[in-house]
């Protein structure tokens, strides 16, 4: 009995409690329409570290989940000037001094996260090859969260953008403020 019990407890355990992850690729068109559905399911933070945001659909879903109550940090790249309304950014150039913030990651409620070469651009939608994987083990998910904190903390504020619409910003959660402020 005692070798069927630890069978048992063994064969459990080794079981994965989450689904596998989910590989998308630009070639079929639908890297966006699995963000937009994420952004639109997530309920209280998004923490996205990206190259470069440009494409509108994003931007609007980013928007208008800014405006549902969502707490949305981006980490972007020095050489980008404009940023969706709502949203707190900072920007972070390469290590050093030299290079760029080449991430493409997004942490959707700390439960989900999102990596790839897939820029949030329509030429990746549209010409470019690109892809993207989509990740809900715990492990991962920590991993991406914690080196997210890392840039974010390493990024400097997009002041120009916060000059203009500061009164349209979103305060940080407390658990936020205390965590990576």
């Amino acid at each position: 009995m005692r070798r069927l019990t630890l069978f048992i407890v063994v064969s459990l355990t080794a079981t994965p409690l989450i689904a596998k992850p989910e590989a998308y690729f630009s070639r079929s068109g639908q890297i966006q329409k699995h963000l937009l559905t994420d952004i639109a399911q997530t309920q209280k933070t998004l923490d996205i570290a990206l190259f470069e945001l440009t494409a509108k659909p994003l931007i609007r879903a980013l928007e208008e989940a800014h405006r549902r109550g969502v707490y949305i940090r981006l980490v972007i790249d020095t050489g980008v000037e404009h940023v969706p309304v709502g949203i707190d950014v900072r920007r972070l150039g390469g290590r050093q001094g030299q290079g760029i913030m080449h991430n493409k990651f997004a942490v959707f409620d700390e439960r989900c996260v999102t990596t790839g070469s897939y820029n949030w651009t329509n030429n990746a939608e549209h010409t470019n090859y690109e892809n993207m994987i989509r990740e809900d083990d715990p492990d991962i998910v920590h991993a991406y969260q914690m080196e997210f904190s890392r840039l974010w903390s390493d990024a400097s504020p997009f002041s120009q953008f916060f000059s203009r619409h500061k009164s349209r910003r979103t305060h940080a959660p407390k658990k936020y403020r205390t965590t990576y402020f």
